[in-house]
Protein backbone atom coordinates (compact mmCIF):
# COMPACT_ATOMS: atom_id res chain seq x y z
CA UNK A 1 0.00 0.00 0.00
CA UNK A 2 1.17 3.53 -0.72
CA UNK A 3 -0.11 6.91 0.37
CA UNK A 4 0.89 9.70 -1.99
CA UNK A 5 0.41 13.41 -1.37
CA UNK A 6 -0.57 15.57 -4.33
CA UNK A 7 0.09 18.93 -2.62
CA UNK A 8 2.13 20.94 -2.38
CA UNK A 9 4.24 18.48 -4.40
CA UNK A 10 3.61 14.90 -5.44
CA UNK A 11 5.50 12.78 -2.88
CA UNK A 12 5.24 9.49 -1.04
CA UNK A 13 3.75 9.92 2.44
CA UNK A 14 4.11 6.23 3.29
CA UNK A 15 4.69 2.99 1.47
CA UNK A 16 5.01 -0.67 2.30
CA UNK A 17 5.62 -3.56 -0.02
CA UNK A 18 6.97 -1.53 -2.95
CA UNK A 19 10.58 -1.46 -4.08
CA UNK A 20 12.26 1.87 -4.83
CA UNK A 21 11.78 1.19 -8.55
CA UNK A 22 8.07 0.47 -8.08
CA UNK A 23 7.67 3.65 -6.01
CA UNK A 24 9.31 5.64 -8.78
CA UNK A 25 6.87 4.16 -11.30
CA UNK A 26 3.93 5.00 -9.03
CA UNK A 27 5.16 8.57 -8.61
CA UNK A 28 5.54 8.97 -12.36
CA UNK A 29 2.00 7.68 -12.96
CA UNK A 30 0.56 10.01 -10.30
CA UNK A 31 2.46 13.02 -11.65
CA UNK A 32 1.25 12.30 -15.19
CA UNK A 33 -2.36 11.92 -14.00
CA UNK A 34 -2.48 14.44 -11.16
CA UNK A 35 -5.19 16.62 -12.73
CA UNK A 36 -7.40 13.62 -13.51
CA UNK A 37 -6.94 12.17 -10.03
CA UNK A 38 -7.85 15.51 -8.44
CA UNK A 39 -10.86 16.01 -10.72
CA UNK A 40 -12.24 12.54 -10.02
CA UNK A 41 -11.65 12.97 -6.26
CA UNK A 42 -13.59 16.23 -6.29
CA UNK A 43 -16.41 14.73 -8.36
CA UNK A 44 -16.75 11.89 -5.88
CA UNK A 45 -16.19 13.71 -2.58
CA UNK A 46 -16.80 17.35 -3.54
Amino acid sequence: MAKIWLYPDVRVASSSGFSAKEQALLMEAVEQNRELIERRWNEHFG
